[in-house]
């Protein structure tokens, strides 16, 4: 018993005081007598026993959170590409928004599986802005592909260099057949 609303149940770890009764605070329960502990990652039978928690699930006998969620303290937020209401509902992913009631990137953004990244074709201030794009440069404060590749999608890729070596191919043997007949000395190929 307590006497306050919101004071410490010092007896009681993890417990705030309501309506004159010592009780677990959001996202904990109360498995033991002079403990509450955090519902994620806790022991559990069933999916009720994680119910404390929107979104979480009894998995392998542990409070998980559901597919398209994570956990963020001890709560489940949505990751990208899940249902949202509002920018909260977004807040685990670092530069997504709440966008048709779905997680997305904010602009300039683009999604690699569960994080935003600067992408190709964004806006950038050095090459270290664009460090999760592979083989990218910042070039003119915008985000590019390197020399030597391409985009494709969000990707630089190599550029193919059978195109090069063909056209390499054919000015050496046109050099070597004028050497061979006398029309071109070695030093002018």
């Amino acid at each position: 018993m307590c006497l306050e609303d919101n004071a410490n149940c010092s007896n009681v770890v993890n417990a705030v005081c309501s309506s004159s009764k010592c009780g677990c605070k959001p996202y904990y329960r109360n498995p033991s007598v002079d403990s509450c502990t955090k519902v994620l990652d806790s022991i559990c039978t069933a999916t009720e026993n994680c119910s404390s928690v929107a979104n979480s699930i009894c998995t392998t006998g542990s409070c998980k959170c559901k597919s398209m969620y994570t956990a963020m303290t001890d709560h489940c937020m949505p990751v990208l590409g899940s249902n949202c209401s509002d920018n909260n509902g977004c807040s685990a992913v670092t530069n997504a928004t709440c966008q048709n009631n779905k997680c997305n990137c904010i602009a300039n953004y683009t999604q690699k599986v569960d994080v935003c990244i600067i992408g190709l074709g964004n806006p950038c201030a050095d090459n270290a802005a664009c460090t999760n794009v592979a083989h990218s440069i910042c070039e003119n404060k915008i985000c590019a592909c390197m020399a030597g590749y391409n985009i494709k999608g969000t990707e630089c890729v190599v550029v193919s260099s059978a195109g090069v070596l063909s056209v390499g191919i054919v000015a050496m043997a046109t050099c070597f057949i004028a050497l061979l007949m006398g029309q071109k000395t070695l030093g002018s190929c």
